[in-house]
């Protein structure tokens, strides 16, 4: 284990080849004896090929690829929603049930970003307890929030995993992401909200993933993966009775 905590953003920056943002000889260092370290970077590696893909699927000959498969992993949710949504418009096409029931626009962005994990995602990365309870203090505090590990470990079948921050339109964007008992990846994305009111849960489907939205105490919530709308309003339930 390496003496020093490196951030999501070091190693994203380390990846990039962003040298002047990352501490690259501590990292490369670190690399050579610390699995979980490794597990990281490996998680916060983008399967490029697949993005290509899938992008290509979506409007092959309207969209340039090379520029896009580039984008930094930490903002990639950004690029490839941006070019997704470009490509439907060019192609005279709605964007489909998002679009119908009026969400916020962040939690479109959410959705496709999460579209592209798998189980390898997150099935090989381990922290210790304190590891995540150091990861999770700072990425909360991006958006004045506390959560502690225990207060996501609410369903013995849902382990959950990691966190990071990601951005929209210059405002925080929490990802909480858990792991299922059958390899189901699920993500928890929270922002703040200006609909202090609050709104009840509500059940949905974005990016073809089971999906529930709800606001509570000045925060909007996402919670989304696979297609088990049973496991995800489950989650859901419980993570709201928790005042999550």
């Amino acid at each position: 284990m390496q003496d020093r905590y490196f951030s999501d953003e070091e190693l994203t920056a380390y990846l990039d080849g962003e040298f002047d943002f990352a501490p690259a000889a501590q990292i490369r260092l670190a690399l050579q004896n610390d699995p979980a370290l490794q597990a990281r970077m490996e998680a916060l590696t983008v399967d490029r090929s697949a993005l290509r893909e899938a992008v290509e699927e979506l409007a092959p000959d309207t969209i340039s690829i090379p520029a896009f498969v580039r984008a930094r992993p930490r903002r990639l949710f950004v690029a490839l929603s941006t070019v997704a949504v470009a490509a439907v418009f060019a192609l005279g096409v709605f964007v489909g049930a998002l679009r119908d029931t009026g969400l916020n626009g962040w939690m479109e962005y959410a959705a496709a970003y999460h579209a592209l994990y798998s189980t390898e995602t997150l099935a090989h990365f381990e922290q210790s307890r304190a590891g995540k309870d150091l990861e999770l203090d700072r990425v909360t505090a991006s958006v004045g929030k506390s959560l502690s590990v225990d207060a996501l470990s609410v369903l013995s079948d849902i382990a959950y995993r990691r966190a990071q921050v990601l951005s929209f339109e210059g405002q925080a964007l929490l990802q909480l992401s858990f792991l299922s008992d059958t390899g189901i990846p699920i993500a928890l994305c929270i922002t703040r909200s200006s609909d202090t009111d609050g709104q009840p849960l509500v059940m949905t489907r974005m990016e073809g993933m089971a999906s529930a939205v709800w606001s509570l105490d000045g925060y909007d919530y996402l919670l989304i993966g696979g297609q088990d709308d049973a496991l995800i309003e489950r989650l859901a339930e419980a993570l709201v009775e928790t005042g999550v």
